[in-house]
């Protein structure tokens, strides 16, 4: 991400987005990283997790993490909902009633790109410094 110096290890994709059970979060690839580009993008990463599993057409994986850990964290920080989905409505898509949202492009694009750089790291151990074009 950066040529500061590396204080930590960053899971890429990040773990937050792998179900708890051991059998998903095995072999998961670790990039060194500063602590900015690790600890202060953890809510970057669960906007991620959110995005990824409130999407339609869940299948029994997703629909599982967004029922446990998203809905988790929706109980204990309720202000989520808010920030990830400002203009939520309920909306009706044949017998399924669900939720509607305009999707933060930007910071949904910035989550990828972090682990497209993340990546790149692991393949080639070379930082990837340049913007991504816009």
């Amino acid at each position: 991400m950066c040529d500061a110096p590396t204080t930590s290890d960053e899971h890429v994709p990040p773990q937050c987005i792998f179900p708890k059970d051991a059998k998903y979060r095995v072999n998961l690839i670790k990039v060194p990283s500063c602590d900015e580009h690790n600890s202060k993008k953890s809510k970057s990463d669960e906007f991620l997790k959110f995005v990824l599993t409130a999407v339609g057409g869940m299948n029994e994986l997703s629909g599982s993490i967004f029922g446990g850990s998203v809905m988790r964290s929706f109980d204990r920080r309720p202000h989520l909902i808010d920030t990830f989905t400002p203009d939520l409505q309920v909306i009706q898509v044949g017998e399924l009633e669900t939720g509607g949202f305009t999707l933060d492009a930007p910071r949904f694009e910035l989550s990828i790109a972090s682990i497209v750089r993340g990546l790149h790291f692991h393949k080639t151990e070379k930082n990837y410094l340049l913007k991504f074009p816009e």
